[in-house]
């Protein structure tokens, strides 16, 4: 009961951290707001963005997962303090807001239900599969040799070289940050916490996509949103991202195929209707998270944006946009590449 209590709180403080992230971040519009659902998803990809590019480089210089923790808990301080001082203006304007305009957002605490339905849900699922085998050993051997992916779960033996496609994943290091400061067990981090964040994050971007999609029709929305969980939960198979999100919601390719895409879609959409600098900041951070999470997440992400970029090559307007666009897609793509044309990388 208390490792339930605990994952619970560890739960709440992630999304608060999200949250905190988010109001930080510039936004295109001219108050400067957002909405809840788009500040914990804005926190979301600068959290395991920046987390990503710090891993990378500690996995790097073979420093130990301790060093890694006590690294990313200074920089995540850092940047959580830097939020609320300098978006501290915000927080009353989200207040006054709020008093405004609250009776016309009905659709909100029943979109919170949907979400920890559909979260109950997909960890009593979760509990069921076999697919965290790996991920969880590998959480286990690295907290109990204090390694990052520099042992054999299977042997307990050190190896000799890492490969690039495990430098580049960083998402289990994540997941054992979490265990560290937490004190839980890999298995509650996996199937409870990261399993139930994951889909209630899944059901945040289905919302704001859906929101876009019907010109900011709430009921619409939210009438979609439910026949897209209730499509989720009857098409769980290995093909559709439903199987990824219930099956074994803790790893990367679940955050891919049921985060990252929506957002990317989301984001163009926006793009179309505003101009603004801080929407291609959030794409780029969208490919930085492709790469972290699993290792075929850049092509899916180059597909996508270079499919959004057609139009705008047969239009031939914006060019700065388009620019844009594709420095999103080739920096982080641009970046994997090299790093694949490692032979291997000498375990310190």
């Amino acid at each position: 009961m208390q490792e339930l209590a605990a994952a619970g709180a560890l739960l709440a403080a992630e999304l608060l951290v999200f949250y905190i992230l988010g109001t930080g971040l510039p936004y295109h519009r001219e108050d400067g707001l957002r909405s809840v659902s788009e500040n914990v998803l804005a926190g979301f990809f600068l959290y395991t963005g920046v987390f990503e590019g710090v891993a990378v480089v500690c996995t790097w210089l073979g420093t130990t997962l301790t060093t890694l923790c006590r690294v990313w808990a200074v920089i995540l301080s850092v940047m959580t303090a830097a939020s609320l001082v300098t978006r501290l203006g915000a927080w009353t304007g989200y207040v006054r807001w709020f008093r405004k305009h609250h009776r016309r957002h009905a659709a909100e605490p029943l979109l919170v239900l949907v979400a920890l339905s559909y979260a109950f849900y997909s960890v009593c699922a979760g509990f069921t599969a076999e697919d965290s085998g790996a991920t969880v050993s590998t959480m286990t051997t690295d907290m109990l040799n204090d390694t990052m992916s520099t042992v054999d779960p299977a042997t307990g033996e050190k190896l000799a070289m890492m490969s690039p496609s495990v430098l580049l994943n960083r998402w289990p290091a994540g997941l054992s940050f979490l265990c560290r400061v937490s004190w839980l067990k890999p298995l509650t981090v996996t199937h409870f916490v990261t399993e139930a964040l994951v889909v209630i994050l899944s059901v945040m971007v289905l919302w704001r996509l859906f929101f876009h999609l019907f010109d900011g029709r709430k009921t619409k929305a939210f009438a979609a949103v439910l026949i897209a969980v209730a499509a989720e939960i009857f098409s769980r198979t290995v093909y559709t991202p439903s199987g990824l999100l219930e099956g074994c919601g803790w790893s990367g390719e679940a955050v891919f195929a049921n985060i990252v895409v929506p957002a990317v879609l989301l984001l163009v959409l926006m793009m179309y209707e505003h101009d603004g600098k801080a929407l291609f900041a959030h794409l780029f951070l969208a490919g930085i998270v492709a790469v972290g999470t699993c290792k075929w997440g850049i092509l899916l992400y180059a597909v996508l944006l270079i499919a959004v970029m057609i139009p705008e090559m047969i239009a031939g307007r914006r060019g700065v946009h388009f620019l844009r666009m594709l420095a999103c897609l080739v920096v982080p793509a641009l970046g994997m590449t090299l790093c694949y044309f490692l032979p291997g990388i000498p375990c310190a």
